[in-house]
């Protein structure tokens, strides 16, 4: 049985919405998926008509409170949120998609095999403040959120 990482909850700062939003337009990308939403605000910010939100969250409490925002915002049509583990993620490969993380490096580098069934060449991967050292770097953004530094870390699929 695989032990589950301990991932605090820890919101993007709210800086990060432009640069996703920037990102998932330049890439084309049909879906944004969040590995580890948490609350579903950032889903929620960034899903519209055209980019479809998908949250993965462990805590059904989490993923229920999403599931509420995202009625109370009207953005129910645009979202969708599952109650899964990083390990057994539910996509198929080369998605057409950005996947965004802001999880710990080592929690990463645990989920190399499973990100890496679902990269092709229409899949960008950004990671907060922590590298993704098994994929090669396309660009590093810097984004102040706070008066704090942060750095946005751009992969590509394929």
């Amino acid at each position: 049985m695989r032990v589950l990482p301990n991932v605090p909850l820890v919101e993007s700062p709210r800086e990060t919405v432009k640069h996703l939003i920037d990102v998932i337009k330049s890439e084309h990308a049909r879906a944004f998926i969040d590995l580890g939403c948490g609350t579903g605000k950032l889903v929620i910010s960034v899903a519209n008509r055209k980019v479809y939100g998908i949250g993965l969250e462990i805590n059904e409490n989490l993923v229920m409170s999403a599931k509420n925002l995202s009625k109370s915002q009207n953005k129910f049509r645009y979202v969708d949120f599952i109650v899964a583990d990083f390990y057994n993620l539910p996509f198929k490969s080369n998605i057409n998609a950005v996947i965004y993380m802001y999880l710990y490096g080592s929690v990463i580098c645990s989920l190399k095999s499973e990100l890496l069934k679902c990269l092709g060449e229409n899949t960008t991967v950004l990671s907060l403040d922590f590298p993704v050292t098994f994929l090669n770097i396309k660009g590093v953004e810097f984004i102040m959120a706070n008066g704090i530094p942060r750095l946005l870390f751009k992969y590509k699929g394929g």
